[in-house]
């Protein structure tokens, strides 16, 4: 699933090329075999299944508004529409949107297709079609799930924020990166390197962090999510730039998917454990246990 890093990189690439455009039309795609066929959508009935909400209210608000700006909350991409309305995006697994031009081949899994005025398009691609496109009202778009319930930005968290939310939960480090409720964007990856980065074993206990312990973790948050930015995120599997390009942060992580392999600071073999019900990768000899 695209994190923090990896939606950010596909926001900031978007706000540069869709904001003041057009929406001119919608189009879908259904298999006939093996030829794809673009449909264009008028009524709701062709509305692809990534759409959420009220599917009327969707074309109706979506066809002939203007783009006046796009953001991220967590990993939700928030598209905000002239008219009073706001499209929230969440990619889930396999979930891309890419800018390109109206003359690339459209591939198979394209299920939404926004037609802009400078002739472009922007795809919603989706293997696995988990991912989902959902409209609401701006003036209530935080009210909204998911992003009523997401916590702090974990890249603009203030210490001392930090500090209380670790000492309130009693709970196993991996699990408290993961909850969305805490910090919103974290997810698997970028927990692994995280605790990596600060020496510290996934399953330490939130509320035992010392002052020193909090403080690296703090700062390794920022340091790890703005270098895997700089890097436009990691690709995995399916991510792609909102230009259809890989990331390269993939080549810096240091624990993340490397089961058997030497660690980079020390040599010691990186092992795998379920925690937080998720493959997780460390290395014993940087991140030791010392609490249970």
């Amino acid at each position: 699933m695209p994190e923090l890093p990896e939606v950010e990189t596909i926001v900031r690439g978007l706000a540069k090329v869709i904001v003041g455009q057009k929406i001119i039309s919608l189009k879908t795609t259904a298999l006939k075999g093996d030829k794809i066929i673009i449909e264009d959508i008028k009524t709701s009935s062709n509305l692809p299944s990534i759409v959420g909400g009220v599917k009327k209210k969707f074309i109706s608000a979506v066809i002939g508004s203007t783009i006046k700006g796009i953001n991220r909350r967590g990993k939700s991409i928030i598209i905000e529409l002239s008219g009073g309305h706001s499209l929230i995006v969440h990619l889930k697994m396999t979930g891309q949107l890419i800018y390109t031009d109206s003359s690339d081949k459209v591939i198979k899994h394209t299920h939404l297709i926004f037609n802009l005025s400078d002739g472009k398009e922007l795809r919603y691609v989706d293997v696995r079609r988990f991912g989902y496109i959902k409209i609401f009202p701006s003036e209530n778009i935080f009210l909204e799930h998911p992003l009523d319930t997401l916590g702090h930005e974990p890249i603009e968290i203030k210490i001392g924020e930090l500090r209380e939310l670790l000492s309130n939960h009693k709970i196993r480090m991996k699990s408290f990166l993961l909850n969305q409720s805490f910090m919103s964007g974290i997810g698997n990856i970028y927990a692994d390197e995280i605790l990596h980065r600060s020496h510290m074993h996934p399953l330490k206990i939130s509320s035992n962090l010392s002052g020193k312990e909090t403080a690296k973790l703090h700062k390794m948050i920022k340091e790890v999510l703005r270098e895997a930015i700089e890097h436009r995120g990691s690709t995995i599997r399916d991510y792609v730039t909102s230009t259809g390009e890989a990331g390269d942060f993939q080549k810096m992580h240091r624990v993340y998917n490397k089961e058997g392999k030497p660690c980079r600071c020390c040599q010691g073999k990186i092992i795998k454990i379920r925690a937080g019900g998720r493959s997780t990768f460390f290395c014993p000899a940087c991140q030791p246990i010392d609490d249970k």
